[in-house]
């Protein structure tokens, strides 16, 4: 008699296990890139290594990708793949900036890799684990960093760009960047860690800790948006907390005591708030000063303004871009931080729009989302693409889309489990 015999290939199990692997890893080979910076040509070695792992593991799961992406974004993204060679010919382009075009294909890619390898309760929470505990390394980092080792600069960036974060308050330190290059990215990453711990409920005193530190690391960022969202995560664990019972009342108690005693022994950090404050041009607003008149975001719209004007302003900017490296100015104004233009500034208005309108809002679309909290996890995403260059952080957006996709905003609102 003849027994049916279902052979599994074993390494078709263990593919999810590359990529989580390579999810944990990311954030350290691009720490390992700042202290020794391997290079392949005009890329970073280390970085590349990283990307191809991450084809590599969406290659493993190929027949899925048309299925789960649908035509119409298979279609932009190809449409995406022919402007970079024609935009080459035309002399707009070269090879060695070719990097700079990845972010019209990483958001995609990372989120189909969550939805094929992450597609369970037990996966999605090995994810949110991962990012969880990488956030914190990152707060541990950079807190380091920032009281210990001030002088150190940790990214390729010349002393301009440096004393653009200088904290004048406290002589020596600047806004805290961690291995990122970038104080924003650096509290946006650190953002992502305080959903993930929030939006999965995570109550116990270990993750209570974590999420202080995480926190006291964005604080160190100075970057208003992302400590304007850690104070509002911030308050919503609090109102939690106290509906609760007495235990996690006493919980909250003694984090307090643990982070007034923290705060009490790092001098810098109350000078730190003070420079924020200041910064921010938040006594301004309290004596009664419009936000305009503080230029707290006029600072950042006129430069949109003159970007868009040149992207409108012929035929070949519209449908090409801008050439490489040019800048973007009128009359002293340049273009500011916002990934939608940087999209069409890199693939064209048309292309650009194609790609938000289909690619974009296919996998995280506007809509209205039944909890507050994942409400303000859609804005904190659609506002951080709005207001930096969020779009060329590679790790912010794999981080961000991991958060999404683990919280009930990856069945649902996101649509990830969802065929379009």
């Amino acid at each position: 008699m003849n027994k049916e015999f279902n052979y599994v290939n074993p390494f078709t199990i263990k593919k999810s296990y590359i990529f989580f692997a390579v999810l944990f890893i990311y954030q350290y080979m691009i720490m390992s890139s700042v202290f020794y910076n391997l290079r392949f040509g005009s890329a970073n070695l280390q970085i590349t290594i990283i990307t191809l792992l991450f084809i590599f593991c969406a290659y493993l799961s190929g027949p899925k990708i048309i299925k789960s992406l649908g035509w119409k974004v298979i279609l932009v993204l190809y449409l995406g793949l022919i402007f970079i060679p024609l935009k080459i010919l035309i002399g707009q382009l070269d090879i060695i900036s070719i990097q700079g075009m990845r972010l019209f294909y990483m958001l995609p890619l990372f989120w189909y890799l969550y939805r094929v390898y992450a597609d369970d309760d037990k996966s999605k929470d090995k994810v949110n684990k991962i990012i969880i505990w990488n956030c914190l390394f990152i707060a541990i980092f950079g807190i380091i960093h920032f009281f210990f080792f001030p002088s150190v600069v940790l990214s390729e960036s010349l002393p301009p760009e440096v004393q653009a974060g200088n904290i004048y308050r406290v002589p020596g330190h600047f806004q805290e960047a961690a291995f990122f290059g970038n104080s924003s990215a650096y509290g946006c990453i650190l953002l992502t860690g305080l959903f993930g711990i929030y939006l999965s409920k995570k109550k116990d005193l270990l993750y209570s800790i974590i999420f202080i530190v995480i926190l006291l690391g964005v604080f160190l960022s100075v970057s208003r948006w992302a400590t304007l969202f850690g104070v509002i995560v911030f308050v919503m664990v609090i109102k939690d907390k106290l509906k609760l019972r007495m235990r996690s009342l006493l919980q909250l108690f003694l984090i307090l005591i643990l982070l007034i005693f923290i705060l009490s022994k790092l001098p810098y950090f109350s000078l730190t708030l003070q420079y924020a404050f200041e910064k921010w041009g938040l006594s301004a607003i309290l004596s009664g000063e419009s936000i305009i008149e503080q230029r707290i975001y006029a600072g950042r719209f006129p430069g949109y303004g003159v970007a868009l004007k040149i992207l409108f302003g012929d035929l070949s900017h519209f449908f090409s871009g801008g050439p490489q490296m040019e800048d973007f100015i009128i009359n002293g104004i340049n273009f500011s931080d916002n990934s939608f233009i940087f999209l069409a500034i890199g693939y064209g208005v048309p292309l650009a729009i194609l790609w938000i309108l289909i690619v974009l809002f296919k996998m995280v679309p506007i809509q209205l989302i039944k909890t507050k909290a994942q409400f303000l996890l859609l804005i904190f995403f659609y506002g951080t693409i709005f207001s930096t260059p969020a779009l060329f952080w590679d790790i912010w957006v794999l981080y961000v889309l991991g958060i999404m996709h683990v919280t009930s905003m990856g069945t649902t609102a996101c649509g990830i489990n969802n065929y379009g």
